[in-house]
């Protein structure tokens, strides 16, 4: 009992913490040389043209997302007034760790 008061407030500390990790969003005209876990980074001059961003699930690889309209596959990147993306649709990678997830408001949802 005495176990189970003590561990309560550190599991509901550790929920508010992941829950308020949220990804970013920085604008580069090249795209950065290390990459920073939970932001994406949209990468061109005036528009962007391709946003990138380091997987979420651990493997440490980079995820490039095509921006440019007349190109397929294409992907939209929507930026809220404090910099937090979501992005669509889902992205779906075929090569590496196959991580199938959305960018909703700044959080990952796995698919």
């Amino acid at each position: 009992m005495m176990l189970k008061r003590f561990i309560a407030p550190l599991e509901a500390a550790w929920r508010w913490l992941i829950r308020g990790r949220r990804w970013r969003v920085e604008r580069m005209s090249d795209e950065p040389e290390a990459l920073r876990p939970r932001v994406l980074y949209l990468v061109g001059e005036r528009e962007p043209w391709v946003a990138v961003f380091q997987c979420p699930c651990g493997c440490q690889q980079s995820v490039k997302l095509n921006l440019l309209k007349g190109h397929r596959p294409l992907w939209t990147v929507n930026v809220n007034h404090n910099d937090i993306p979501t992005v669509s649709p889902s992205i779906n990678r075929h090569v590496g760790c196959r991580s199938h997830f959305f960018v909703v408001n700044g959080r990952v949802r796995w698919c």
